[in-house]
């Protein structure tokens, strides 16, 4: 059986063009008030999480958005002076009016390493941010020496260490020129956790685990390069690639085996859904079974994931001409894995590996890889994809835009 280590990351999708009309676009306004004062709160950032759909309220606290409606839609509002305040808005809400707002002012508290419950010098712990500033580079930005994907601000980073894990938050947003993709990011770190794994019986893999989970409004870098311009069409090309928007494209151009696609359902072959907690040992061949390994955020640990790779999923058979013309509606109750063949072996281990899965939800896309979700949760989680910020685009992001 062979094993993969992971980074975890859930996202809460949703695309904002609406599919080639299809679709009602929802207005989204209201004023934004202090609960402590109960005055307007003026240049608060209110915008649709991880896209480039957002505003500024004006001197009122007044914003208004146009944003498509989706099963649900994820709306944040930050300011370096006030809590984090994010709301969710169903598919069932169509306008969206005059809605207050309110949020709580920042209580300031003093930024400061924990390293233990001992007293340690000034010089251990300058030396223990340092390393954790330098995990926050690699693993959270993917740019250890900062060349192409630069913090502006690490300094309101908060950490805590203990023993080989440690965790970071951020006070304020931080702010990220990412010159790979060309996009600055105001990206609210809600968590990030990194630990080093002692003993790990894992042979030629990064002995090592992380997972972060934020927010961020994402905004195009303007250049007047058309050198610099070319090459971040070019990066954002190759991050689009295994992409959900590019999965879907895919899918509804009934070319998953030609853009080597393999989607397969994870469990036993009766169909039982089975997560491992512990490494499977048994006399069954190598073949037969297999598993990847992946940050639980809701139990704080890792756990084995268990697939057969035989077990192939005939998602086409779930799918349905849509009301318009070019979309297709997918509609499916289990959880699956999808497998991305980047890399020239016959074994689906190694390969870009994602866990899907829409709930009870009808999920409507075009040949773009445009689409809303109705009544579900999608979840497009990677796992053995070394996701880092440096390499996501944002949500709403769709390759025809960059043609």
């Amino acid at each position: 059986m062979k094993i993969i280590l992971v980074c975890f990351l859930v996202l809460s999708l949703l695309s904002i063009d609406s599919l080639k009309g299809q679709v009602d676009i929802l207005d989204f306004s209201g004023v934004v008030i202090d609960t402590t004062t109960k005055a307007p709160v003026a240049n608060m950032n209110v915008f649709v999480a991880n896209t480039t759909i957002g505003t500024i309220t004006n001197q009122n606290g007044e914003f208004d958005l146009r944003i498509v409606p989706m099963s649900h839609i994820e709306i944040v509002f930050s300011h370096v002076s006030y809590e984090l305040k994010v709301i969710y808005l169903g598919n069932l809400e169509k306008s969206v009016k005059n809605r207050k707002v309110y949020v709580y002012p920042m209580i300031n508290v003093i930024d400061e390493v924990v390293i233990s419950a001992n007293k340690v010098s000034k010089r251990k712990k300058d030396a223990s941010r340092i390393y954790c500033e330098s995990v926050i580079r690699e693993f959270l930005l993917g740019d250890l020496l900062q060349s192409e994907c630069i913090l502006r601000n690490p300094e309101i980073l908060v950490f805590s260490k203990q023993g080989s894990r440690f965790y970071a938050t951020a006070k304020s947003p931080l702010v990220i020129d990412n010159y790979r993709l060309g996009y600055t990011l105001k990206y609210n770190l809600e968590y990030f956790i990194f630990q080093e794994i002692a003993n790990s019986d894992i042979s030629n893999v990064n002995n090592s685990f992380y997972s972060f989970k934020g927010t961020a409004l994402y905004k195009k870098i303007s250049t007047s390069s058309r050198l610099a311009q070319k090459r971040w069409v070019d990066n954002r090309t190759k991050a689009y690639a295994g992409s959900l928007t590019n999965f879907l494209s895919t899918l509804n151009r009934n070319q998953l085996s030609e853009n080597h696609y393999t989607v397969i359902k994870p469990g036993y072959l009766n169909g039982t859904y089975n997560v491992l907690e512990k490494r499977i040992e048994s006399k069954m061949d190598v073949g037969t079974i297999d598993s990847v390994l992946f940050f639980d955020e809701t139990e704080n640990k890792q756990r084995y994931l268990s697939y057969f790779p035989s077990n192939l999923f005939p998602i086409n058979k779930w799918i349905r001409e849509g009301s318009t013309d070019g979309c297709k509606i997918l509609k499916f109750v289990d959880t699956l894995l999808i497998f991305r063949d980047f890399i020239d072996t016959p074994y689906l281990y190694d390969d870009e590996t994602v866990l899907f899965s829409i709930g009870p939800g009808q999920l409507t896309f075009n040949e773009l890889g445009d689409y809303q979700i109705y009544g579900g949760d999608l979840i497009w989680c990677y796992l053995n994809y070394p996701v880092k910020l440096i390499n996501l685009l944002p949500l709403d992001y769709l390759q025809k835009d960059d043609k």
